[in-house]
């Protein structure tokens, strides 16, 4: 595997930018999570896609791709670990 550490140089709009869908990103996650949980610990990546993906679009507005790539990234770490794991039932915290 190779790896590289980039720094970006950005101006100050497009840090904002930046900044900006990367918080977008991590609420679509918490979102994703939000309707696993909901739905039975759901780690399906279809399921989650079919259930999630028009309201991260229209929520927060993140591309196609981002989209997908979210609960896609939420079903892989929640396949892997089940069974591994116990969560008490009122998971996650109100």
């Amino acid at each position: 595997m190779i790896s590289a550490k980039l720094k970006l140089n950005t101006t100050p709009e497009q840090f904002a930018q930046l900044r900006a869908t990367q918080l977008a990103y991590r609420d679509a996650l918490n979102f994703v999570s939000k309707y696993a949980f909901e739905h039975g610990k759901m780690s399906n990546k279809v399921g989650l896609q079919d259930g999630t993906y028009d309201d991260i679009r229209a929520r927060f507005h993140l591309p196609s791709q981002m989209a997908m790539l979210k609960t896609a990234s939420l079903a892989v770490p929640r396949n892997a670990t089940k069974g591994l794991i116990k969560l008490p039932s009122t998971y996650p915290p109100q």
